[in-house]
């Protein structure tokens, strides 16, 4: 077990356990047994193939962190412009009442200019309404000065968040350039033979590539499969298929039918 696989010997004896529950439950017998002193070794061998998947690996979940601050900057820009939006329709509001209050006040005092004179209680009544909307327009002002400035600062930070999504997008292409997919001999299963064909007692199942948990138990099971006699099957959905397309953090380990028939001919009595 090289240590650069980054795991443990639980790891490896829960990852062997469950390839062997797959066949198993499958079929509903006992077809392996786990013997320290007699059986054959699985080994894993570290070369460039983990060592690309791990860089892969570590690339990608570098990548999907990036794209989750994307999404959390989005929904900020997203609550921004909902604010701004609601701020600005409040403000076109007051404006109108404004407006209509400016208008009716400007009213009044045309009628009383064309007085001969004004009461003071209502000229003191006209000069305070006077003051308040005068205040009110300086507020409407301050609020629109703001509202614009707040609008300018989210369109400046809508730009560079565009900007970002398209940089993001170019490296996750990127990514799938460098690391595009092309067959990998993941593992194998090596079986001593004499000249003629017949097995000697030395077999070994050698790992050398997985992508995640589930992708090393669809790997090691089809590894088990071989040690059973298994040749390859032509059904590109069977565990016993030569390749898995599947063969990364999504892929899932299954017996098939073509599998359980392959078996059954090497081993009737199933």
């Amino acid at each position: 077990m090289d240590s650069q696989f980054g795991l443990s010997r639980v790891d490896v004896l829960r990852a062997v356990q469950d390839a062997v529950t797959l066949w198993e439950d499958a079929t509903g017998a006992d077809l392996f047994i786990h013997d320290e002193a007699s059986g054959f070794p699985i080994a894993f061998v570290y070369d460039g193939r983990q060592a690309t998947a791990q860089e892969r690996a570590r690339q990608r979940s570098e990548h999907r962190a990036r794209r989750n601050r994307i999404d959390a900057q989005q929904q900020e820009l997203e609550a921004r412009t909902r604010r701004i939006v609601d701020a600005q329709e409040s403000q076109r509001q007051r404006l109108a009442e404004y407006n209509e209050l400016a208008a009716s006040h400007n009213a009044v005092v045309q009628r009383w200019n064309l007085a001969t004179s004004i009461p003071e209680p209502i000229l003191n009544q006209l000069t305070a309404a006077e003051d308040r909307l005068m205040l009110e327009e300086a507020r409407l002002t301050e609020e629109g000065r703001k509202l614009e400035a707040a609008g300018d600062s989210l369109s400046e930070d809508a730009a560079r968040f565009r900007s970002t999504v398209e940089e993001h997008d170019r490296m996750g292409q990127a990514l799938e350039r460098v690391f595009a997919a092309s067959p990998v001999l993941a593992a194998r299963y090596l079986q001593l033979l004499t000249p003629d064909g017949r097995p000697l007692p030395g077999r070994e199942i050698q790992i050398f590539q997985f992508d995640s948990p589930s992708h090393l138990q669809l790997v090691m099971a089809h590894e088990l499969g071989h040690a059973m006699g298994l040749k390859h099957s032509d059904d590109t959905v069977a565990l016993m298929s030569e390749q898995h397309e599947l063969a990364g953090a999504t892929a899932e380990a299954t017996v098939h039918a073509a599998d359980l028939e392959m078996l059954r001919v090497r081993c009737p009595e199933l």
